[in-house]
């Protein structure tokens, strides 16, 4: 499972995000995946974490409500 699989599923917290890329950067996870895809991001919402870190809740509230995370930006806005 992915860290965005993991965080909705309630096994792990998004404060856990950086053990996460640790790992990743270690090469003890995801050997075969870049980054975007062992966190289980799209490309879009890694491009706005990598940049905002602050915007990975919005991440996670867009794919619990099967949102896109613009959508769910915008609708964070109003």
């Amino acid at each position: 499972m992915s860290f965005i699989e993991l965080c909705l599923a309630g096994e792990a917290a998004a404060s856990d995000i950086d053990r996460y890329v640790a790992k990743w950067h270690a090469g003890e996870a995801g050997h075969d995946q870049t980054l975007p895809e062992y966190l289980g991001m799209t490309w879009a919402e890694y491009q706005q974490w990598a940049t905002r870190p602050s915007v990975l809740p919005s991440i996670l509230e867009a794919r619990l409500n099967g949102a896109t995370l613009a959508d769910e930006l915008a609708e964070s806005e109003e």
